[in-house]
């Protein structure tokens, strides 16, 4: 059997890269070992970014059926307890906005065409695979497992096997994708992973209960609880919806994390949990049925190189992070989609294999980056119980620290100071705006052009779009006629984008040459206020950072690749140069 990419794992980020691949016209055949997409909810948010990726190739309406709607979980809480009737039972700690809910809204419909939303991989898979199918017929085959392979300068040569009926079957392709958790190609490889290992134990229990009577708003995405009847670290549990319709209190299916040192964690089992998470939510009575219990080491690690020849480590394979800022799943998407562009374009001719060398080149620092944000999330939960004056293991000092926040005078007064400071810091894992959109290619498949990024807030909440090369670009509502479109929907699949103004003749000539040249897939748009293609308001003119003779191109996955500002004196010269730095030719 031949084909263009084999790609090993059915995850998130497989079958992300299977239906990429797909719709750039490559022909690529994913083999998954489980019989089925995941049985438990694992990742679950969204972010802005991967919506967006989603919506460029059709899968966002997918998604937002089945997942959450934004005012569902719009907010985190930290709170005492859902039940009980105790003076210091059911009380809210603090709540704020989240993932563009809220207050936050507004700042993050002007930056995206699309909002998060929540939808765990249990649900989300089979969507993915069904897209998948759909484009690759018979090309995606679950309960088939890799045996083994080997590599040459002109691909890979692997064996697969039905595990159902042991049938083995030899496979030959161009390039192979490893997104399979890193538990088979990297290791065989000799690819070691970078970071720290073995951090802590997370337990999640996944259980059908109806919380409707006791969970006090619609609204909230998490909450953290802090119950000081409950035994053990007061942050070792937190609740959220799974779904699926209806959403907010009304969700039938719910998870609830436990974090707790390696050994410790060995000790729960279906039966060990359910009264662990009765005390914690503080409601005895609560009927209940776990569907699983899960655990998974928490790590913070990367593997040290991304490529080895023709084969490619993507997802889980390429990095793992703890759940803190839900930048996992979403940074597998990301790498998919940053990868397989490139592989169209090799495989179509019209980009070299060197190519390659800018995958590992822009998606390591990124990993480093989110690896690093989300290790420090998840150790700013300690800020919290630190604020509000709780100690591990002593309920009687808890009781008091929880009086004394909820009591009026200094005391009080100070205790709630406290954790308002604490509440600053910890919007970095759930307001982190930037980190999502303002994330930067410095290096790799772009064209510098010698300017400054502006400066990224250390908190990651505020997101400055800008077309400097390297960044995403930014989004802004277009007039189509009469048809309301983003800029991001002037792209289409694995094809370059050229914008320019009414002044921009001379780019237009030098690109629709050179791409002939080169036999390089562009699209040539005209935006500006006196073109058919209409900036709605400011927006457009407020971001692009060039004027009327000046260009922007932009690569297939949306990110700025080069620009001039204005006019130069050889614009073919200027653009030859971004084409190389885009084909590696």
């Amino acid at each position: 059997m031949d084909t263009e990419v084999l790609i090993i794992g059915g995850g998130g980020c497989g079958l992300t890269a299977s239906i990429i691949l797909a719709d750039l016209g490559v022909d690529c055949l994913l083999v998954e070992r489980h019989p089925s997409t995941s049985h438990l909810p694992k990742a679950h948010l969204l972010s802005q970014r991967t919506m967006e990726i989603f919506r460029h190739y059709g899968i966002a309406d997918s998604v937002y059926e089945q997942g959450a709607p934004l005012d569902k979980m719009s907010k985190v809480r930290f709170a005492t307890s859902l039940g009980g009737d105790g003076d210091l039972d059911r009380r809210t700690i603090f709540s704020i906005d989240a993932y563009g809910g809220g207050s936050l809204r507004h700042r993050y419909e002007t930056d995206s065409p699309v909002v998060c939303t929540d939808l765990p991989q249990i649900r989300l898979e089979p969507v993915l695979r069904t897209h998948a199918e759909q484009r690759n017929p018979g090309r995606v085959l679950f309960h088939t497992q890799l045996e083994s392979f080997t590599a040459d300068d002109d691909g890979v040569t692997a064996v697969i096997s039905d595990r159902t009926t042991g049938e083995q079957t030899e496979v030959r392709a161009r390039f192979m994708i490893a997104a399979d958790g890193g538990k088979t190609v990297g290791p065989t490889l000799g690819i070691e992973s970078i970071g720290e290992k073995d951090v802590l134990d997370m337990v999640t229990v996944y259980f059908e209960a109806d919380l409707s009577p006791w969970v006090p708003d619609d609204g909230t995405f998490q909450t953290w609880f802090a119950n000081v009847n409950a035994q053990g670290l007061w942050s070792n549990g937190n609740l959220g919806p799974r779904g699926p319709h209806p959403w907010g209190v009304r969700s039938k299916e719910w998870a609830v994390h436990f974090s707790m040192p390696v050994e410790e964690g060995k000790k729960f089992d279906n039966t060990t949990v359910v009264p662990r998470i009765r005390e914690l939510l503080g409601i005895p009575e609560l009927d209940l049925n776990v569907l699983s219990v899960n655990h998974w080491i928490i790590e913070g690690v990367h593997a040290e190189r991304y490529r080895q020849g023709r084969i490619l480590l993507a997802g889980d394979a390429a990095h793992k992070h703890p759940p803190t800022s839900g930048l996992g799943l979403n940074s597998g998407i990301g790498d998919a989609h940053n990868l397989c562009w490139k592989l169209a374009a090799i495989l179509r001719g019209w980009a070299h294999i060197d190519l390659l060398d800018s995958y590992e080149a822009e998606r390591l620092p990124v990993a480093q980056q989110n690896i690093d944000w989300a290790m420090m999330t998840f150790r700013a939960h300690a800020i919290l119980p630190a604020a509000v004056g709780l100690v591990a293991g002593d309920q009687d000092k808890n009781r008091q620290a929880l009086t004394d926040l909820f009591t009026e005078g200094r005391r009080g007064t100070i205790r709630r100071s406290l954790v308002a400071e604490a509440t600053t810091s910890l919007r970095r894992e759930f307001q982190a705006h930037d980190l999502d959109l303002g994330l930067v290619y410095e290096h790799g498949a772009v064209l510098v052009d010698g300017t400054d990024a502006p400066p990224r807030d250390p908190a990651g909440l505020e997101y400055v779009p800008v077309t400097r090369p390297g960044h995403r670009l930014p989004h802004a509502w277009v007039l189509d006629g009469d048809k309301k479109i983003s800029t991001h929907d002037l792209l289409r699949p694995g094809r370059l984008l050229l914008i320019v103004d009414t002044d921009g003749q001379a780019w237009v000539e030098a690109a629709d040459k050179l791409a002939e040249q080169r036999n390089v897939p562009l699209d040539i748009v005209s935006l500006g206020r006196r073109t058919p293609l209409r900036p709605v308001g400011d927006q457009w003119h407020d971001v692009r950072d060039v004027r009327d003779d000046g260009v922007i191109l932009v690569r297939p996955d949306g990110h700025v690749a080069f620009r001039a500002k204005s006019a130069v004196d050889h614009p073919s010269h200027a653009l030859e140069a971004a084409f190389a730095a885009l084909t590696s030719i």
